[in-house]
């Protein structure tokens, strides 16, 4: 809905303009670049608690860091720094 004041049709439109994404900085830390820079990654999820009753290979083959899938790449890369993209 559009406001009839003018005044605040102006307020509108400067929100508008002055919207942008929350900071990077936790994304940052949770996502990473591939070394070639063409593709994110990812932590594993089932690795941080109850492992006790988790197999020694199933621990082993959740380590290190996946490949985001396609579908999410685009919103992912939205949240980047601009510098990282």
């Amino acid at each position: 809905m559009i406001p009839r004041n003018p005044r605040h049709v102006q307020r509108a439109l400067n929100r508008v303009e002055h919207q942008h994404a929350k900071n990077e900085d936790p994304f940052r830390r949770r996502e990473a670049v591939s070394p070639d820079g063409l593709r994110l990654q990812h932590r594993q999820a089932n690795r941080n608690h109850i492992l006790t009753k988790k197999a020694s290979k199933r621990k082993r083959q959740l380590r290190g860091l996946e490949v985001v899938a396609k579908g999410d790449t685009p919103g992912l890369d939205r949240m980047l720094p601009t510098k990282a993209r």
